[in-house]
């Protein structure tokens, strides 16, 4: 009796290398954010002073810098309107603090979304996976990374982990290839800063945090 082999009729999916999974999840995630931000006609640094200004209360030596130097940092809010100097201090006018909301709202939208896709002690994992990993080759959770870093070829697969085509600042992080304009990087491509990226990385994690801790409470 003739048999037929029907594996080759079945599509295959080839394993994909830890570093794709990376890449894929930092840039689609921040891809999102992005969305929400360029949809304010801003960068991520303009976005992350809207949120900054918003905050009940700063630290000192960060409130003392925005006062000796907002009128640099601030000129493109202040020409729209959302920001104002009053006595000294600069504060959000009442359409600055509606677009801070609809920020908010828009990285609420992201952090809801990527709690029902993983469950509390999933993520807690994976965290903690990649916090050893950071650890083991010398890094530290405050430390920034370099904008190229490593080579194609981590892992199985012909582009491997490959963080300066797509998973870092300039070419796939945030608003760009995720996080602002540009060729997919990680803010926008002309002008970017990298020390405006990492406090909005990290306000992002913060947030993301205390949503979990109300959630669980």
């Amino acid at each position: 009796m003739e048999t037929h082999d029907n594996t080759s009729d079945t599509p295959h999916t080839p394993t994909r290398p830890f570093g794709f999974w990376l890449r894929a999840a930092h840039g689609l995630i921040s891809r999102e954010l992005r969305a929400a931000v360029t949809a304010e006609g801003i960068g991520r640094r303009d976005a992350r002073l809207l949120t900054l200004l918003g905050a009940e209360s700063l630290p000192p030596e960060l409130a003392e810098r925005i006062r000796r130097h907002g009128g640099k940092k601030l000129r493109g809010l202040v020409e729209r309107g959302w920001v104002a100097e009053n006595d000294g201090a600069w504060t959000l006018t009442d359409e600055g603090r509606a677009t801070a909301a609809r920020l908010d709202e828009a990285t609420e939208r992201v952090r809801t979304r990527i709690s029902t896709a993983v469950s509390d002690d999933d993520l807690a994992t994976t965290q903690a996976s990649l916090e050893a990993l950071v650890r083991e080759f010398g890094g530290t959770p405050d430390e920034r990374m370099p904008h190229r870093f490593g080579h194609r070829g981590f892992g199985p697969g012909r582009h491997g982990f490959d963080p300066a085509r797509g998973f870092g600042p300039g070419h796939g992080f945030g608003p760009g290839h995720g996080f602002g304009p540009g060729h997919g990087g990680c803010g926008e491509r002309h002008g970017h800063d990298p020390r405006a990226e990492h406090a909005y990385e990290r306000g992002f994690d913060a947030g993301f945090a205390r949503g979990r801790e109300a959630d669980a409470a």
